[in-house]
């Protein structure tokens, strides 16, 4: 499982991801996660694809552009699922609870 976590400078959202590797690794998960400013990633995925970005709660003014980014960069054409980080779940970095959201989003698009 590949999630992308983006955010303003790529700096406030790599303290949340240890917490969210630190939770993964609880929960026995495979799972790779990176933080990445927002202005990188879109030209960073054109080359590698990932089961779900999270955005900041911070860029959420971003999500609409985002979203119709992603729309066909998953497998197979489809979309890359999306979502804005719960602020409060961002703000007191609460790792498990954006890393259970993540994994949501992926079963969700799946289906």
């Amino acid at each position: 499982m590949k999630i992308m976590i983006c955010c303003g400078a790529g700096m406030s959202s790599s303290v949340l991801v240890e917490q969210m590797k630190k939770a993964a690794r609880k929960q026995g998960d495979d799972v790779e996660i990176r933080a990445m400013a927002a202005e990188a990633l879109m030209q960073h995925l054109q080359f590698e694809t990932y089961d779900v970005v999270m955005l900041g709660p911070q860029l959420a003014f971003m999500a609409a552009r985002l979203e119709e980014f992603l729309k066909d960069k998953g497998p197979n054409g489809k979309a890359i699922p999306f979502e804005v980080i719960n602020s409060l779940d961002y703000g007191r970095l609460r790792g498990a609870a954006v890393l259970a959201r993540a994994k949501q989003l992926i079963k969700e698009n799946q289906k």
